[in-house]
């Protein structure tokens, strides 16, 4: 009888342990200057500065299927390099106007993302920031970019509806 009571209170130990780790991982640090928190299938990014870090690993990326939308809030000035990697069931992102730069591969494999309006004082979108989101549409693309990377929307609808396969923003082509 001993021997099964030790047990039942080492299993209920382990899974309490589990299920605070489980829930601890929902939310977290990027950098010194930015968070994540992901609650309900919405990813919210808060903070300011650049979101990205130095070994390009976001503690999101366990819960990469579970992304349904994404806020990033004002003051986010850069998107780190793969930050929303194969976010493949990501439908709507909501970005800052603080925003200046994407960096490469920031949204690749976002296969379910229809739409994206880029904001205003967007000036950079690395390499292959949007490739192969197939489902991608429609997008809204500032004046005030000024770079355009190799690829970046390589794979995606609205690349291949476009009439000449060349991409004409503002000034840049």
């Amino acid at each position: 009888m001993k021997k099964i009571l030790s047990l039942l209170i080492c299993i209920t130990l382990i899974m309490s342990n589990y299920v605070m780790v489980c829930a601890a991982s929902n939310s977290g640090a990027v950098n010194s200057t930015v968070n994540w928190e992901l609650d309900n299938g919405t990813l919210r990014i808060t903070g300011y500065g650049e979101m990205a870090n130095d070994d390009n690993f976001y503690g999101w990326k366990k819960l990469s299927g579970q992304i349904v939308n994404i806020e990033v809030s004002e003051g986010i000035t850069l998107i780190g390099r793969m930050a929303f990697w194969d976010c493949d069931r990501l439908k709507n992102v909501s970005l800052p106007s603080t925003l200046k730069i994407i960096e490469d591969n920031a949204f690749t494999y976002c296969t379910s993302l229809a739409t994206i309006n880029l904001p205003n004082n967007l000036v950079c979108i690395e390499r292959e920031a949007f490739d192969s989101c197939y489902d991608l549409e429609n997008i809204t693309v500032p004046d005030s970019l000024v770079y355009v990377g190799y690829q970046v929307f390589d794979d995606t609808a609205w690349f291949k509806n476009q009439p000449d396969g060349q991409i004409y923003v503002g000034k840049v082509l």
